[in-house]
């Protein structure tokens, strides 16, 4: 069964396509975003995304590589973990 997505909804991304930034790609996270739909594409096979500019790629994705986001605020911010160093 294909998932219907609909305009202003939340969504998170699926990373697997993307090249991380740091060493161990098996540490980033799975999922990125959340990102908001601008648009919904014919036949409503992908999808329009709000994302950040720095991207610097195209903001249209195949519905496939989307989850609908599950949290009640879409717009909270996740901080950043910093470990400790026994140096």
């Amino acid at each position: 069964m294909i998932e219907s997505f609909t305009r202003a909804e939340w969504v998170k991304l699926n990373g697997r396509n993307f090249r991380a930034e740091h060493q161990c790609k098996k540490l980033e996270d799975k999922m990125l975003g959340p990102f908001e739909i601008l648009s919904v594409g014919s036949y409503h096979r992908y999808c329009k995304l709000m994302s950040p500019a720095a991207w610097k790629m195209n903001s249209v994705f195949n519905i496939h590589l989307l989850e609908r986001y599950k949290e009640m605020d879409p717009t909270k911010q996740v901080s950043e973990i910093q470990a400790d160093r026994n140096d």
